[in-house]
């Protein structure tokens, strides 16, 4: 039995994950980019994963519906193995 909830979850999942930097693309790489100019000089940095905010809010967010999807497509596929743990 294949879940509606889990199909559809994984296609958010997957839309955004490639937009967001799943591979490389102008989004993926320029949301976390900052650059500065100070005097001659072009600073230019980007945050992998850390700090605070809305970036940080995002990743954990979909960290968690990364986690809840994988429950998700594994109840499906495994079922037996989900009963016998009461789940």
């Amino acid at each position: 039995m294949q879940s509606p909830e889990a199909g559809a979850l994984f296609a958010k999942l997957y839309q955004t994950l490639l937009d967001f930097g799943a591979h490389p693309n102008d989004l993926g790489v320029m949301a976390s980019t900052t650059a500065q100019i100070e005097g001659d000089d072009l600073n230019v940095s980007s945050a992998l994963i850390g700090g605070s905010g809305q970036m940080l809010d995002f990743f954990l967010r979909t960290l968690s519906d990364v986690g809840v999807c994988a429950l998700l497509v594994f109840r499906d596929a495994i079922p037996a193995r989900f009963a016998e743990k009461g789940l």
